[in-house]
């Protein structure tokens, strides 16, 4: 709390309205703690959804919250963006795009929603990462309020939970990877960035078909990728 303490004191010094966010503050850190609970829950649930692209194991997982108080709504921004970024490091600029896209409007509706109003999203994507296909798993849970008269500063609380797992390709068509990098592209909005989305998805299906035709020497590949990339390091 030492670093939001010196940031409310700077732009609003009154102790006694200090004292109001602090308080807010700290039952938003409490909820966001019981709603992380949920979300775990919930992406356990979205994994085994058979609807969806089928998984071997977990690459890797990732979950916490975060809470600030904050007149900065890129604040809110750049903290759902480093989420994202993180699952994404070491794809392609395109997949990474394409991954934000497909999570974006969660972020669309985060940042747009009123005082007072809950947000809740789920979201799944695949990936081309390390010679391999991937799915990426992300539900997120935000509150925000407004303390009125103290500079207008909104408080908000996030609770998060991304789950990265390999993806079962005997049970992946390609149409379906086109399905979802398409929507990706649609709600990228600029042409660059569905360019770069759509270029992605040629480097995905090539990765699908190599790994449906020889999954050994797919696998070999990846590991091989993941050292050079570790040494490189």
């Amino acid at each position: 709390m030492a670093t939001i303490k010196d940031m409310i004191q700077k732009n609003d010094p009154k102790e006694e309205k200090f004292e109001q966010i602090k308080t807010s503050l700290d039952l938003l850190d409490k909820l966001s703690t019981l709603k992380l609970g949920e979300l775990v829950d919930q992406v356990k649930e979205q994994l085994a959804d058979e609807g969806k692209f089928k998984v071997t194991h977990e690459d890797r997982s990732k979950r916490g919250t975060h809470v600030t108080a904050t007149d900065d709504a890129d604040n809110i921004a750049k903290a759902l963006d480093a989420i994202i970024g993180g699952f994404c490091a070491g794809s392609s600029d395109g997949t990474r795009k394409a991954v934000s896209s497909i999570v974006g409007t969660a972020m669309t509706a985060l940042l747009g929603s009123g005082a007072g109003e809950e947000v809740y999203q789920r979201s799944y994507a695949a990936i081309a990462e390390d010679e391999i296909l991937k799915r990426i798993d992300i539900a997120y849970w935000s509150y925000g309020i407004t303390a009125r008269g103290i500079t207008e500063k909104s408080q908000t609380a996030i609770a998060y939970v991304c789950v990265k797992s390999f993806i079962d390709v005997k049970d992946v068509h390609a149409t379906e990877l086109v399905s979802m990098y398409r929507e990706a592209a649609r709600m990228a909005g600029k042409p660059e960035d569905a360019k770069s989305i759509l270029a992605a998805l040629e480097e995905a299906k090539k990765i699908l078909q190599a790994m449906q035709e020889d999954p050994s020497a797919a696998l070999r590949n990846h590991v091989n990728v993941m050292s050079a990339r570790i040494v490189a390091g």
